[in-house]
């Protein structure tokens, strides 16, 4: 059973003519699209399946997959298990490099979150010492000067929420997040370093209606069917 009541795009106000027009577009682009939910005012006016996708199964979100991540570090916040404010640098002394840059040393949590770390171009390296790799990393920026779409980044997030909880991402979510809003799972791949640290930059795999519910989630600033889960 839906948790969204499907209801007419006129009754969202969204003209269903526009939302053909949409699906023309798309067409044209040669976009290929698998799956499809539109939401208003918390009902579902559109609901498309292309084969030969099915709306149970587990697809990769790739980038949804960041604001999964950074959802967790809000809750770790909430508990008081971490500060925005902390040095990354702190939490991870072993991985730093011989003679560590200041902009490194100024790095915090809160430049993760904003992309702002200090990083002029992304680390590609995901081999067993990634993170070592993230903090060799040139710091050419001052942190929160200059920003820089940043998976790896998110990635330290990822490994920040295993440290300060003992949980991986998922893990820690689940009670929190995930079945409040009748996740039952969310699937997210594993770094090859030596806490297999999950991949919250862009791993994980989740079902449509699953995407929608965390969607709908934020847009209510982290409240769902009225109770508050997460402070603004």
């Amino acid at each position: 059973m839906s948790r969204f009541e499907m209801i007419l795009p006129q009754e969202a106000g969204i003209p269903e003519s526009s939302i053909r027009a949409f699906l023309k577009d798309v067409s044209r682009a040669g976009i290929e699209l698998h799956r499809l939910m539109i939401l208003r005012h918390g009902k579902c006016c559109c609901r498309i399946v292309w084969d030969p996708y099915g709306e149970e199964d587990f697809h990769p979100v790739y980038s949804f997959s960041k604001s999964i991540t950074a959802a967790a570090v809000g809750f770790a916040r909430q508990e008081g298990l971490l500060d925005l404010d902390e040095r990354i640098a702190d939490l991870f002394p072993e991985y730093l490099p011989e003679n560590p840059s200041g902009n490194l040393l100024s790095c915090r949590i809160h430049h993760l979150l904003t992309m702002s770390c200090g990083h002029e171009t992304e680390c590609g390296d995901y081999s067993e010492n990634w993170i070592r790799r993230f903090f060799a990393q040139p710091f050419v920026y001052e942190p929160g000067t200059f920003f820089l779409y940043n998976t790896p980044g998110t990635d330290i997030l990822s490994a920040i929420i295993q440290k300060k909880t003992g949980q991986r991402v998922t893990e820690y979510l689940k009670p929190r997040l995930f079945d409040p809003l009748g996740i039952q799972e969310v699937k997210c791949a594993r770094l090859p370093d030596a806490m297999g640290t999950e991949h919250g930059g862009g791993g994980m795999k989740m079902k449509l209606e699953d995407m929608a519910a965390f969607t709908q989630f934020m847009l209510e600033d982290g409240s769902w069917n009225g109770r508050k889960l997460l402070s603004d």
